[in-house]
């Protein structure tokens, strides 16, 4: 009972949200609807389970008062765009519309001495004539149908030409790091060069001292032995003397 429970309620849902979305796409105050909406009605329309809900509604839509003119004619623009962007199964289906927009094809309403009637009368004439001549349906089909094969196909060019100046991009900045070296700064080659140079006159500091110790080294072993001579040669001179 339970499971029955949420099924009706699921499928209350889902009539609401429907319902919504084509009071949305053919209010009478407001902006225009837009191409996603229609399609978004016509994908649900396409499905077995919301096809009947898609068309109470427009029924109900199309039998609004005159004064809701807006109302009719975005009605009979969503009938027109179903029958030429959906599946062909719907083609069908839109017949049960026929006495409906047969008389629609003769719609008058006036207000402020304007016609306001007068496009509900063409988009009318127009549904019936592609209700009654499949050729001509089928030659519009075709063509919205190739329209589409272009602009996607514009699309996915674009997207790859796209993708390819982004990578380009990426392995010209590459390609830019990788080249520039430290001597292309010139700041850096300053530091390099100071660098060397203090490296260079670190190591000849470095060997001046060694040959400064060296040679205290060396005087201080001559002086130890001419020291240890030293007595000796007294020593001779004594003798010498003595002689």
């Amino acid at each position: 009972m339970t499971d029955l429970f949420e099924i009706i309620s699921l499928k209350t849902q889902q009539l609401k949200i429907v319902e919504e979305k084509v009071r949305r796409s053919t209010k009478h105050h407001g902006s225009s609807p837009t191409i996603f909406q229609f399609e978004e009605l016509a994908k649900i329309a396409e499905k077995t389970e919301d096809n009947a809900i898609v068309f109470k509604c427009l029924w109900v839509r199309l039998n609004r008062k005159k004064r809701k003119y807006r109302t009719i004619l975005r009605s009979l623009e969503l009938i027109e765009f179903m029958m030429i962007n959906s599946k062909d199964t719907l083609i069908s289906q839109v017949d049960i519309f026929r006495p409906k927009i047969k008389k629609l094809a003769s719609f008058k309403f006036v207000h402020h001495k304007k016609d306001k009637g007068k496009n509900v009368r063409e988009k009318a004439a127009h549904i019936l004539k592609l209700i009654q001549n499949p050729t001509l349906l089928r030659q519009k089909r075709d063509e919205v149908k190739l329209e589409r094969t272009k602009l996607e196909t514009v699309k996915r060019n674009d997207k790859e030409l796209r993708k390819r100046k982004n990578n380009k991009k990426f392995y010209k900045s590459k390609r830019r790091r990788s080249t520039n070296s430290s001597f292309d700064d010139p700041d850096l080659i300053t530091n390099t060069l100071e660098s060397k140079t203090f490296k260079v006159d670190n190591a000849s500091h470095k060997k001046d001292q060694t040959k400064k110790i060296s040679k205290l080294h060396t005087q201080e072993i001559v002086k130890n032995e001419y020291d240890d001579f030293n007595p000796l040669l007294e020593k001779q001179n004594i003798l010498n003397s003595n002689n």
